[in-house]
């Protein structure tokens, strides 16, 4: 299952390279196992006018191509994909993941931003298969259970 959401998750990414977003205001995805439970809220107040959930991984690039931009309304927060149909069924969602206690190691080299932080905490969630960032300046990361991995490297 990893395999199939890592693959899924480079080529995503590397269409949103390849395709220059223009003011790309990064992304965050959350691979959910269905009947999830994770404490989250939709930012946005209407999302009829998108075509969820998505049916393929061209269509979901489309998609995501479209709403990453800040001009959009879809634009923050994350986007939760079905880990099984890897369908994008849910759009600007804010996330709450559980805080761990101060004893809990967080090994970082470097200053993150809040959309690293959930994506990493909520990782680790057993309704949660996997978590992913894109961004500018630090490229795309993979969670899994805690690990990060890169995925694609920071625009030049």
């Amino acid at each position: 299952m990893n395999h199939q959401i890592e693959n899924w998750v480079a080529r995503i990414f590397s269409d949103l390279s390849k395709e220059k977003v223009p003011d790309f205001s990064g992304l965050g995805l959350l691979f959910y196992r269905p009947g999830f439970l994770l404490p989250s809220v939709s930012l946005a107040p209407d999302v009829s006018s998108l075509d969820l959930p998505t049916k393929n991984v061209r269509q979901s690039a489309e998609l995501l191509h479209q709403i990453c931009r800040r001009v959009s309304p879809f634009h923050d927060g994350f986007h939760l994909v079905n880990a099984d149909s890897l369908a994008i069924t849910h759009v600007c969602q804010f996330l709450s993941p559980p805080v761990p206690d101060q004893s809990h190691p967080i090994a970082n080299s470097q200053p993150i931003g809040a959309r690293f932080m959930a994506a990493y905490l909520c990782s680790m969630l057993p309704s949660v298969a996997a978590a992913a960032t894109l961004s500018k300046h630090t490229g795309g990361t993979l969670f899994i259970r805690g690990t990060t991995r890169k995925i694609s490297p920071p625009e030049s």
